[in-house]
């Protein structure tokens, strides 16, 4: 193109505006063809990098092993789906999913990786019930309401990718609302469960209102379930679940009964049951008597009474058969449960695993707790494992069974090196390398662990009793302050007088008697 610019003067030339609009025009064209062959070009990259991932290992696998890896690494895996409605850090699922095209499409269509969901539900304070599990549409222009339709839409979707594999729930609710006048909370978590009821294998329930179930709900395949806070017992039976085997209570609020409890379990493959009571309720042991006269198939029994006071109910409940109990293991931090003698109220003639961790009861009932311990003994013969355990009232145990200021001796007749690892490793969460037939006593302390490894040539049960105490005196510190300042020894001196030494003896004896096969331990506080 020839520009009038070179041959006339540019200030006083009347070409200069048309001439600038059309080299404009041509330099916007020439951009033009210019970002057309840039998108070819990266076409044509991504098309090369397309055909090099064909030779990656990971894509030459068939879609069936490549859904089997996923599997694998996402085994035992809950995704978490609460606080504010977030998931963080994705779960691995999620990751797999976000890496390509072709593994998207494998994972959402393999079911195991989305059959384990834990859920939070949010409030969208919506008042309204919702006949289905939708998002909410009354408040969807509130925060709270976006939130809680994200929520919905992300569970509906991994419950659709689940397919019909048995499913894994885990649903809490907000503690305030489980009797509020906002129902959408609620409703959400109840039409989870009633619309996949056919197929959850696994139910975790906490703060749901369980009133708001149909009466006869049908659950063919659950096998595990757990309520925690709900009302008890109207709610307790509404669950149609032949194949239940485990089922724990965990503060079911009995203060809202205001009748006489009289319910009926209709479990009959029901063979583990634990009652975990952690706040003060009226009415407690009441409920809890009434449950076990109706569980006499259990095979496994565990139960745990936090620091409130064991309400006692007389002498009504005062025979409890387990016909069929193997294992039983009582955690009392009440300092209640075993001072009303409860422990008699259990008949187990076929128990072999006896575990009872108990408070640090009050000094003057301690030797009847101790002979009381004795007496129930003495009626299971077949016992092969017992573990006695004395523990400080302001923990349970095993969760916190090391505190910074509590300190211990654990005692071990075992006649297997496995066996002693597994105990140490239980109690203490170590490993502790012992040899055969031999007694360890292991003390925890701040910041060091002290251990004594022979056991006392003797079998008289009293010398055992005054070496271990005489031990504990010497390589341990005072917990607390003693009265007067009393050093250890001092304390142990006073606090073991003759009736105490007594009942200590006659637990030790237990633990060195040959008769009993199996491990023994016997963890005391001090």
């Amino acid at each position: 193109m020839k520009s009038p610019f070179l041959k006339s003067d540019p200030v006083f030339s009347p070409f200069v505006p048309a001439n600038e609009k059309g080299i404009r025009q041509e330099l916007q064209g020439k951009e033009r063809q210019l970002s057309v062959l840039e998108g070819q070009a990266r076409q044509l990259r991504l098309e090369i990098n397309r055909l090099r991932s064909f030779l990656s290992p990971i894509q030459s696998l068939p879609v069936e092993l490549l859904a089997c890896i996923f599997a694998i690494a996402c085994e035992g895996e809950v995704i978490k789906l609460w606080e504010e409605f977030s998931m963080a850090p994705p779960p691995t699922a999620i990751l797999i999913a976000q890496v390509c095209k072709h593994w998207r499409a494998v994972a959402t269509t393999t079911p195991e990786l989305w059959s384990q969901l834990d859920m939070y539900i949010g409030d969208c304070h919506n008042e309204g019930k919702l006949k289905e599990l939708e998002p909410c549409i009354i408040h969807s222009k509130t925060r709270a309401g976006r939130r809680h339709s994200w929520f919905i839409r992300t569970v509906k979707a991994f419950l659709d990718r689940s397919q019909s594999l048995p499913l894994n729930l885990e649903l809490f609710n907000y503690e305030e609302k489980l009797h509020s006048k906002n129902r959408c909370t609620v409703h959400s978590a109840e039409r989870i469960v009633i619309d996949n009821a056919d197929r959850i294998q696994e139910l975790y329930l906490s703060f749901v209102d369980l009133g708001t179930f149909p009466s006869s709900l049908q659950f063919p395949i659950l096998e595990t379930l757990t309520l925690r806070h709900f009302r008890f017992p109207e709610t307790a039976t509404r669950f149609v679940a032949p194949r239940l085997s485990k089922l724990v209570y965990i503060d079911p609020d009995v203060q809202m009964v205001h009748r006489q409890i009289k319910f009926q379990l209709s479990w009959p493959s029901l063979s583990e049951l634990t009652f975990f009571w952690d706040l003060n309720s009226k009415g407690v042991s009441k409920a809890f008597f009434t449950v076990l006269k109706q569980v006499e198939q259990l095979k496994t029994l565990c139960v745990k009474f936090n620091k409130w006071r064991f309400v006692d109910t007389g002498t009504q409940h005062s025979y409890i058969r387990l016909p069929h109990l193997q294992t039983l293991e009582i955690q009392d931090a009440s300092e209640q449960f075993l001072c009303r003698g409860y422990l008699a109220n259990f008949a187990a003639p076929a128990l072999e695993t006896f575990e009872l961790f108990i408070a640090d009861y009050p000094y003057e009932d301690q030797p009847e707790v101790l002979a009381d311990i004795r007496d129930f003994l003495e009626f299971v013969p077949g016992l092969k494992s017992l573990r006695i355990g004395l523990c400080d009232a302001n923990f349970l145990i095993p969760d916190d069974r090391i505190q910074p200021n509590s300190y211990k001796i654990f005692a071990l007749l075992d006649k297997t090196v496995a066996a002693m690892k597994d105990a140490d490793e239980r109690v203490f969460g170590r490993t502790n390398s012992t040899d055969r037939q031999k007694m360890a006593f292991a003390a925890a302390v701040p910041e060091r662990t002290v251990t004594v490894t022979e056991w006392p040539e003797t079998r008289e049960s009293g010398c055992l009793v005054e070496k271990l105490f005489g031990w504990a005196a010497r390589n341990t510190e005072p917990r607390r302050r003693r009265r007067r300042n009393m050093l250890r020894k001092e304390y142990l001196d006073k606090a073991l007088d003759s009736e105490r030494m007594e009942a200590l003896e006659s637990i030790f004896q237990l633990l060195v008697d040959d008769e009993i096969p199996g491990r023994r331990s016997l963890l005391v506080q001090l």
